[in-house]
């Protein structure tokens, strides 16, 4: 059974040649430490279809992995990215709507059109939630909630007025607007959300995590790596354990006061 990796949290665009960059010395490194049959390119799809025990080097997202994933995959360490918004190896999202909308505060939000990425996103949903659930927002508190299928598109959707707000990981967001400069003009952070840790680097169940993650400090810190930490902005990596990913349980029990319990 071959195995798999996979980089698509935040790729696409120059993130492409970044991730595929990165991963090349990452693989290097493994290799110099005894692990057999490290892929020599990432594979891309449907990250459904990689989060499994064929994975030997991945990134998920924190919700998704304490609920469902835990028992398939572990943690192999948290990245660090130097972004706005990022404290050591957390993250958190932004909640934006169109620069000329005339929402001032989250309570102005009510019986708006809400868009998310994914039922299951920590920083799409849970975050969202949480921060309405803080001002006292109880469902039903929008007038609708539309699922978009991704970040770009929830962004996309509250730029050409198609929904009223969205929650963007401050990480995606960021390469967005790097690689979309004119959505600067179209849209604005509204409020920040409390952080959580940042997505988490993966590998399957039966695999030697602390072997891995040694090797991946070894990339991150190899020379030959720093064009592509640069466009990534990826600083570090930290050995969170899996119960600091506990709290997304939190965030989403608080997200099910404003949306409603999730399908």
């Amino acid at each position: 059974m071959s195995h798999l990796a996979n980089l698509g949290m935040y790729d696409g665009g120059d993130l492409t040649r970044a991730n595929d960059e990165l991963w090349a010395i990452i693989a290097e490194h493994l290799r110099a430490r005894g692990i057999a049959d490290v892929p020599a390119a990432l594979t891309r799809g449907p990250l459904e279809d990689i989060w499994n025990e064929r994975l030997l080097f991945g990134q998920t997202c924190g919700y998704p992995f304490i609920s469902r994933l835990a028992g398939t995959l572990q943690i192999v360490g948290t990245p660090v990215y130097d972004w706005p918004g990022c404290e050591g190896a957390t993250h958190r999202s932004f909640i934006v709507v169109a620069a000329a909308s005339p929402f001032r505060r989250l309570e102005d939000l009510l019986g708006r059109h809400a868009v998310i990425n994914d039922p299951e996103s920590n920083s799409g949903r849970n975050l969202f939630g949480d921060a309405l659930a803080s001002v006292g927002a109880r469902a039903p508190f929008f007038h609708e909630v539309s699922v978009s299928g991704s970040h770009a598109r929830s962004l996309r959707d509250v730029a050409e007025h198609s929904a009223d707000v969205a929650a963007i990981d401050n990480v995606s967001y960021a390469h967005f607007l790097r690689a979309h400069p004119t959505l600067k003009d179209a849209i604005r952070i509204l409020h920040e959300t409390r952080p959580s840790p940042a997505l988490p680097f993966v590998t399957a169940s039966q695999h030697h995590a602390s072997t891995i993650f040694d090797a991946v400090c070894e990339a991150l810190n190899d020379a030959r790596t720093e064009g592509a930490r640069r466009v990534l902005r990826l600083v570090g990596i930290e050995p969170l354990e899996r119960q600091a990913y506990e709290i997304t349980r939190e965030f989403s029990a608080r997200a099910d006061e404003v949306f409603g319990p999730r399908p």
